[in-house]
């Protein structure tokens, strides 16, 4: 294939991409009270079942030399996997979810938003990267 034909067809598959993803906000925008529960619960389990499986590219000897936890970095994966497809779909994908403890410092700026993480549960010991800060219910805890 050509310089031309590439470039080409990297950009048929990027505007298809984008006209999906504009097709799915709108179909989610009007959605009751009960269907959107219903499509957050359903991307809460596709989020969690590729964060296990991107989680499991690490060896264990990997995570150790690291000092990180397997199920840290399945938690981590989520973060940054909710944050982005919430972001993209205008959702907070983040209430309520449990990131005390957890270190998001490396995560790099405008993966998650300030108003996500206000609606996380963490705690003090929850580290965030440079361009957010800890909401202050989570100096309490």
């Amino acid at each position: 294939m050509s310089l031309g034909q590439d470039v080409f067809v990297s950009f048929l598959e990027h505007t298809w991409k984008f006209i999906k993803g504009e097709a799915e906000v709108r179909d989610v925008a009007p959605m009751t009270p009960e269907e959107l529960r219903l499509w957050r619960e359903q991307e809460y389990r596709k989020i969690h079942e590729e964060s296990v499986k991107l989680a499991g590219l690490s060896s264990d000897a990997a995570l150790a030399k690291r000092g990180e936890t397997r199920a840290d970095v399945i938690k981590v994966y989520e973060v940054l996997q909710r944050g982005r497809r919430g972001l993209e779909m205008s959702q907070n994908l983040l209430i309520g979810f449990d990131v005390r403890g957890l270190d998001l410092s490396k995560v790099r700026p405008g993966h998650i938003s300030q108003e996500h993480m206000q609606s996380a549960n963490g705690d003090r010991h929850t580290r965030l990267p440079s361009d957010l800060r800890p909401p202050a219910a989570w100096r309490m805890r």
